[in-house]
């Protein structure tokens, strides 16, 4: 079956697929699959992540319904998805800053206490506090980062009333369109600009980088030239940028130099 995500938490590796949740062993190689039969709390996953603050693995699915689990306990967060105004509700990723998880939807961001377990804050960032879809989210020095449909929106990580629209503004310099993932690495921030979400182009997409001391925006990569693939996910690892793509992976250390090239599995 296709793996959709994968996140990696103590000795276990937490994959999903159309199939369900599986949790893979390093240790004995042993395999365990979790579905809505063997106690989720619903069908198609759209994406996973895991907090080492506290150990919980939190469980997202494409009608804003989560599952934490702690400890093999599933605690089951339904205000999402029982919402009648939101929208769109699928949740596209996740963020962690301590104990909070910053999900990124479909209508715009909530924020998750996986501490105690409820929701703490709703953002809704588009002008005058429309919905706006929400990709990805990353955090750097003093700011938070969305990458949305329309752009990158920037807000100071503590402003008090984060809940205002008017708190998050669009960052210059980017073409207009979809950007659909995000992160911040060794001062610099990377995002990418989805041309096959805007326009449907394929092999067009292109990383672009972001020097917070010069407030210039530059391309980092162009992947319809260097990389010939569409960049699914943009990720901080160990100290090393991964850019996942189509077909395989690139992995960067700190000075940007590609280090290794991922075509499938057991291959570098």
């Amino acid at each position: 079956e296709k793996i959709y995500c994968a996140s990696k938490g103590d000795e276990k590796i937490k994959s999903t697929s159309g199939g369900g949740l599986f949790s893979y062993n390093k240790q004995d190689n042993s395999m365990d699959r979790l579905t809505k039969i063997t106690g989720l709390s619903d069908i198609t996953i759209s994406t996973i992540n895991f907090n080492k603050y506290n150990n919980t693995l939190v469980v997202a699915y494409a009608n804003g319904n989560v599952d934490l689990i702690v400890n093999n306990t599933i605690i089951n967060i339904s205000d999402i998805k029982r919402e009648q105004d939101l929208g769109n509700k699928t949740i596209n990723s996740i963020y962690f800053i301590n104990q909070f998880a910053y999900l990124s939807c479909g209508f715009g961001i909530v924020v998750l206490d996986t501490d105690k377990k409820e929701i703490k804050d709703t953002y809704k960032i588009g002008i005058n506090g429309t919905s706006i879809n929400v990709y990805d989210i990353t955090s750097g020095g003093d700011s938070l980062y969305a990458a949305t449909e329309s752009g990158i929106y920037k807000a100071w990580l503590n402003e008090p009333n984060l809940i205002f629209s008017g708190s998050w503004n669009k960052m210059p310099g980017l073409p207009n369109g979809a950007y659909n993932t995000i992160a911040y690495f060794n001062g610099s921030l990377y995002t990418n600009f989805s041309k096959a979400i805007t326009s449907g182009a394929y092999l067009q997409d292109t990383v672009f980088t972001y020097n917070s001391s010069t407030a210039v925006w530059s391309k980092f990569l162009d992947a319809g030239v260097i990389l010939q693939n569409n960049i699914k996910e943009i990720r901080v690892v160990d100290n090393k940028l991964v850019i996942s793509m189509e077909w395989y992976v690139s992995v960067f250390d700190t000075n940007l130099n590609r280090i290794k090239i991922l075509y499938t599995y057991g291959y570098s």
